[in-house]
Order: structure tokens, then sequence, then C-alpha cells
């Protein structure tokens, strides 16, 4: 089975947010070691298919979906 570079950040982001619950999107990056614009570009993909959910405001992040 083949695994992209995205499906790999994809499972990281994932990881991290059932670890920590509800994370911004710097933190995802520093704590997984990834470039923060590509953080950014699939946590929007993710928040499109249903997986995460954003929230806006100083104690805003993302979260699982069903943490929301």
């Amino acid at each position: 089975m083949l695994i992209t570079r995205e499906m790999d950040y994809a499972l990281r982001i994932l990881r991290a947010l059932y670890q920590k619950g509800q994370l911004s999107a710097a933190a995802i990056a520093q704590r997984e070691h990834m470039p923060k614009a590509i953080t950014l570009k699939v946590l929007k993909r993710l928040h499109a298919a249903g997986l995460v959910c954003s929230r806006r405001g100083s104690s805003g992040g993302y979260a699982l979906q069903r943490l929301c």
C-alpha cells in the first residue's frame, strides 16, 4: 500500500488532536514537526470531509468532530 505524504500528515494531525483535544494549527505543526502551510492545507481538507471542526477566537483551534 502506498501512503502519500499528505495522507501521512493527515494521520499525524488526527493523532495529535486525539491525544491533546483542541489545538491550534501552529501547535499541531510544531508538535508534529510539519510546515505550518501544509498543516493548514490538510486541516482545510479534513474540515471539508467532516473529520475536524474549527473554532475561532483566542481559545479557538481545531478538534475532532466528535468532540465539538
